[in-house]
């Protein structure tokens, strides 16, 4: 987590800018932190509803029968439901950061070689045997 804030941090200090994929990466760790609060929230009703399940049956029908009993089976597929989405959102997040990083060396790549095959002008070729100028 250090190191997610870290790096736009060390980015905007140094060239005054946060980039597309620094946004990206924050939101990938703001839903991760999302995902994993919803799962502490919900761990108290699955150790519950584990509880009954696994003890005697007799306590597994009184419990049922009361209304208590399907509210917290409501809430528990509520936030079970979230906390697949966030997953899913942080999943997501890290993949289109990866490909929005990959983009931005492409394009550095590109302006590499374009700059290569500019430089090198009718003077530079001077030397070679297959220029004819030698």
């Amino acid at each position: 987590m250090l190191a997610t804030i870290g790096r736009p941090a060390i980015r905007f200090r140094y060239q005054d800018r946060v980039f597309t994929d620094d946004y990206v990466l924050l939101f990938g760790c703001s839903s991760l932190i999302a995902a994993f609060t919803l799962t502490n929230v919900m761990f108290e009703d699955v150790y519950f509803d584990m509880s009954l399940i696994l003890g005697s049956p007799e306590l597994l029908l009184q419990d049922s029968a009361s209304t208590g009993f399907l509210n917290r089976i409501l809430k528990y597929q509520q936030l079970s439901f979230s906390t697949k989405v966030m997953c899913w959102v942080t999943v997501f997040a890290v993949k289109m950061l990866f490909l929005l990083y990959f983009c931005q060396l492409l394009d550095r790549v590109r302006a590499f070689f374009t700059y290569r095959t500019s430089s090198q002008s009718p003077s530079a070729s001077f030397g070679n045997p297959r220029s004819g100028l030698s």
